[in-house]
């Protein structure tokens, strides 16, 4: 059973659950995804180390693990995660659970016990891990179908794909007002020319709008824009000042087999605290699905 304080968000995974449960319970697979570092075991019982870049160590104390399907720890949730700041009677429970599922396997997170904390604490960390979690189960997804170990550092977003195309074709893709017709937006204002302030208008609801400044162009190698990340309430490129940007940079190899295009992301430690999780978790997710949406465009 699950309160209303409770984290929990599901997750379909294309790949076998031995997979998943591999990635979820093994050093290699956990510094694929979550963390830049672990030390101790997996075990019940066993108190690992964590080590997260600007953040520091975090402390997970095993307390399940049921083969291929269940795997759960304690820890103090939020920024101060320190072993002994808190006392262990308000640690929360992370708890994934494994299921199979048509296109793969289905993955539960659910992390409880929240209200063994402080009211002075509580709201804050249920935040922090709601908006963190959406964040590494997209990472966890990108690792577990892609073999793309993620960026931890959380002020950049990495991506990588190959597509069965030529570089030109591709670079017509994603480094054209055209080219993002056929995938991302319904319509482009201005030329994609270093130094042009263009605006993407994005066919949804709200009819929301964003302006890109191109800061970029080597044909057919690298696409570079800044934006203001996160945006999906029709922000114009004015509404923040340019220091609070992030810079997406489109670099395009060839190998065997096609092109490989990698996005990066950078820039995060620009953005306020007040919007940078959010706009994290948002493009995170966002920059997964267009690499989605790019394969559909190449057929």
């Amino acid at each position: 059973m699950t309160t209303t304080q409770d984290i929990k968000q599901e997750l379909v995974v294309k790949a076998p659950r031995a997979k998943v449960w591999s990635v979820l319970t093994t050093p290699e697979g956990w510094t694929g995804w979550f963390s830049e570092g672990v030390k101790g075991n997996f075990t019940v019982g066993e108190t690992m180390t964590l080590t997260f870049e600007g953040f520091g160590e975090c402390y997970a104390k095993v307390v399940e693990r049921e083969e291929g399907s269940s795997f759960a720890y304690k820890w103090h949730p939020g920024e101060d995660c320190e072993l002994d700041k808190y006392p262990e009677s308000e640690m929360t429970t992370v708890r994934f659970t494994l299921a199979d599922h048509p296109q793969g396997t289905l993955l539960t997170l659910i992390e409880s016990g929240f209200e063994n904390l402080p009211e002075s604490r509580r709201a804050k960390c249920v935040e922090m891990n709601t908006m963190g979690w959406g964040w590494e189960l997209t990472e966890l997804q990108v690792f577990t179908e892609h073999g793309e170990v993620q960026a931890l550092g959380m002020d950049e977003i990495v991506r990588e794909r190959v597509y069965a195309t030529s570089p030109e074709k591709l670079w017509d893709l994603v480094a054209t007002p055209e080219g993002l017709k056929k995938w991302f937006v319904s319509e482009v204002e201005g030329e994609f020319v270093p130094g042009n302030i263009c605006t993407l208008h994005f066919d949804c609801d709200s009819k929301a709008k964003g302006g890109i400044k191109v800061v970029g162009s080597n044909r057919p190698e690298s696409f570079s824009i800044k934006w203001h990340p996160g945006q999906v309430d029709g922000c114009t490129w004015d509404q923040y000042p340019e220091s609070e940007a992030t810079t997406t940079t489109f670099t395009l190899t060839p190998v065997d087999g096609g092109t490989k295009l990698r996005i990066v992301e950078a820039g995060f430690k620009n953005v306020p605290k007040d919007r940078r999780t959010k706009c994290l978790q948002l493009n995170n997710q966002g920059w997964s699905k267009c690499l989605d949406l790019i394969g559909g465009a190449v057929g």
